[in-house]
């Protein structure tokens, strides 16, 4: 991807033109970095970055590479990737924070994906109908690190093909809602490398074999693990707290 003209190499003094009448020679820099081609970047409501995303046509790749800025701004966030069937993977730069709802819906090629440790807020529905996920690494459950909701809010509640009805639910000052999910048959193994394992953050997850908590999860919420009748193994090494029944129900 080319980012524009430059005087230095370090790439700090961007030009937009060299000036009419100019007779001395002038060294230029031309910056690229490594980008996936046909990514469309859209400006964010408060001007201080990059939305990035597919577009409306499929871009064919199966390694899709963000770049960390555009036009002189940081890439924050990861927009529609929508129904890219082709894409296996994407390599996600330290300036993306976000990643938005229903990013990666239908994205059918998707097996393994890792979200990396400094994405902040990850949107509702982003894995929707990604029925052959099999492998996932997340940050933390729920939405952002702070949140109370359950494993499968990334999954959202609209049913697809391949998927098994999940209900879950979440707890707010004593009071408890109820949400159905939709989490992939195919998924097996998941690993949270940080926050806190929410009450019921795997309840009723009745198809993943392999949970592993990162060094930074200390505590599993009640319920954790309730009901999750497949779950054989689970890594929780650093966690110093458990909730009452996080482990009811494991009958593997």
């Amino acid at each position: 991807l080319f980012l524009g003209w430059y005087l230095d190499a370090d790439f700090q003094e961007m030009i937009e033109s060299i000036p009419v009448g100019t007779e001395q020679n002038i060294e230029i820099y031309a910056k690229y970095i490594r980008s996936t081609d046909g990514l469309e970047f859209t400006l964010n409501e408060d001007g201080t970055g990059y939305i990035v995303s597919a577009g409306s046509s499929g871009l064919g790749e199966t390694d899709v590479v963000i770049p960390e800025e555009y036009k002189g701004l940081p890439v924050l966030s990861i927009g529609s990737f929508a129904n890219q069937s082709s894409m296996t993977s994407m390599s996600i730069p330290e300036s993306v924070r976000e990643i938005l709802a229903e990013a990666f819906k239908n994205c059918t090629g998707l097996q393994t994906f890792e979200v990396p440790a400094w994405i902040e807020s990850i949107g509702e529905g982003a894995f929707s109908g990604c029925m052959n996920l099999q492998t996932l690494t997340i940050p933390f459950i729920g939405q952002t690190e702070q949140d109370v909701l359950p494993f499968g809010s990334i999954f959202g509640s609209e049913p697809y093909s391949g998927a098994t009805r999940t209900e879950q639910s979440y707890k707010i000052a004593n009071t408890i809602t109820q949400i159905i999910v939709y989490i992939p048959d195919a998924l097996r193994s998941v690993t949270v490398s940080g926050g806190t394992l929410t009450d019921g953050a795997f309840r009723n997850c009745v198809n993943i074999e392999t949970i592993a908590c990162g060094g930074t999860v200390t505590s599993v919420g009640e319920e954790a693990f309730s009901n999750a009748i497949s779950l054989k193994t689970v890594d929780i090494d650093g966690v110093t707290s458990i909730g009452e029944k996080a482990f009811f129900g494991c009958t593997s």
